[in-house]
């Protein structure tokens, strides 16, 4: 008889996850031997622990209105107790948000360690709309003054124009005071070379403003921009081509009136407020679509007949009179881009006295 003994070549202590099969050898001493085999089974049941970040981040939608979020930027530091914090899985029950998600929401972010164990935490986060992040407008403006019924198109003079008294690069139509933040400066036109080339339907005919006015008090403006008017009657951006932008639109987008100035014409106002959205064009057409008040563009006939601002308003008080028409009278044979100049054609004369005095008793509808 002999002590029986068991030996086995397993390194202890066995840290491998699974199952971990241990070959015992016994022995009796007296040469007799024999194998067994035992199955160590090594679980991780302890759920990873998962922190969450508590700062409330501000996450901005980019210009194209979305956003995709990563796991890692809710993870706080999250920990297991067998799997390395590389090795962890992350996971967000919702990870893309767009403009219907703005404001603050609740994210869960789920812990999963190589087990399989997993936990959860929540982050609040608020999905907030960049600056950078426009409103469209494309619009249709005719001004009686340049206004050719012939053709159909306004006449584009002014763009010619060069020296002191030339066409100007800067906005007539001074500081935009909400937009100010943004730009602090007036709107002004970068490239010169869209002013130059041959005379077509998109060539530049003047400056003009443009107001988005509260839809629960017209009178009040809201936020204004400077654009460029083409001689097609399409209002677009300084660059010429593009829709006009309008940036720091609060969220929810409220509805607006939209108005139209311009220096020596009177404005117009849509006749109801209309509905906007970010990175979206909302089109208005002033000679066809609800203007408000009566009578307040002027219908022009011929090939091309069209509704028009009215041309005469000369010191920019919404009324035209005679006042403006001596305004314009008593600056005749003056050239170059000057206020008296309501045909735009470069040069003050019997035309535009005409057109003022025609226009007589006219009032802004707005």
């Amino acid at each position: 008889m002999g002590t029986v003994t068991g030996t086995t070549s397993t390194t202890f202590p066995i840290t491998t996850q699974g199952t971990t099969v241990v070959i015992w050898t016994f022995s009796d001493g007296n040469s007799n031997s024999t194998t067994a085999n035992q199955n160590v089974i090594i679980k991780d049941i302890t759920k990873p622990i998962a922190k969450c970040i508590t700062s409330n981040p501000s996450i901005l939608l980019n210009r194209q209105g979305t956003i995709t979020l990563s796991a890692n930027a809710i993870d706080n530091g999250s920990t297991d107790n067998c799997t390395a914090s590389n090795l962890l899985q992350f996971s967000l029950d919702k990870s893309t948000f767009m403009y219907s998600d703005i404001g603050t929401q609740t994210v869960t972010l789920t812990i999963t360690d190589l087990a399989g164990n997993h936990s959860s935490c929540t982050a609040s986060i608020v999905i907030d709309v960049s600056a950078n992040t426009p409103i469209l407008l494309t619009s249709k403006v005719i001004l009686q003054g340049p206004y050719n019924s012939s053709t159909g198109l306004m006449n584009d003079a002014l763009r010619s124009l060069t020296g002191v008294t030339g066409f100007p690069l800067i906005s007539p139509y001074g500081i935009k005071d909400t937009l100010l933040s943004i730009y602090g400066k007036k709107d002004s036109i970068n490239t010169p070379s869209i002013l130059s080339g041959t005379t077509s339907p998109t060539a530049i005919v003047d400056w003009v403003k443009i107001e988005l006015r509260d839809a629960n008090s017209p009178s009040t403006v809201l936020f204004w921009r400077s654009a460029l008017l083409l001689r097609n009657g399409s209002v677009v951006d300084t660059d010429g081509v593009s829709p006009v932008a309008f940036y720091k639109v609060p969220y929810p987008i409220p509805n607006y009136f939209l108005a139209v100035r311009h220096r020596n014409h009177l404005g117009a106002m849509s006749k109801n407020a209309l509905t906007f959205a970010y990175n979206s064009q909302t089109n208005f057409d002033f000679t066809a679509d609800p203007i408000n008040g009566t009578n307040a563009l002027i219908s022009i006939s011929g090939t091309f007949p069209t509704n028009a601002m009215y041309a005469g308003d000369i010191n920019g008080d919404g009324v035209i009179n005679a006042t403006d028409r001596s305004n314009v009278w008593n600056n005749r044979n003056k050239t170059g881009y000057i206020l008296y100049d309501c045909s735009l054609n470069g040069t003050v004369d019997a035309t535009d006295r005409s057109q003022a005095w025609n226009n007589r008793n006219k009032i802004s509808s707005f």
